[in-house]
């Protein structure tokens, strides 16, 4: 699977067009899940609010760039730019 993210304004992960891929909000809630974590326990381990990994949760907001990698080495993933011209981040 792949998830979507990236933009020049650095906040944005958006769902793809491509049926393997997901949004920001379908992976980390996957991810949780995977851990057994709630989003209180992510929040403490990356040392951002609470509520700021619930409005992810919902699709309400996407964190930055510094918060999205703080996410995704919580999870002890590793990240890979893909420079298709569509500003692609694929997280395995």
């Amino acid at each position: 699977m792949n998830i979507i993210c990236g933009s020049a304004h650095g906040n944005a992960c958006k769902r793809s067009e491509r049926q393997d891929d997901m949004g920001f909000a379908e992976w980390l809630q996957k991810e949780l899940d995977n851990k057994g974590w709630d989003s209180l326990d992510l929040a403490l381990e990356c040392y951002i609010s609470e509520q700021s990994i619930k409005n992810y949760l919902h699709g309400d907001r996407y964190p930055n760039l510094s918060s999205f990698l703080q996410i995704v080495k919580a999870f002890g993933k590793r990240i890979e730019i893909v420079d298709d011209g569509g500003s692609k981040w694929t997280i395995n």
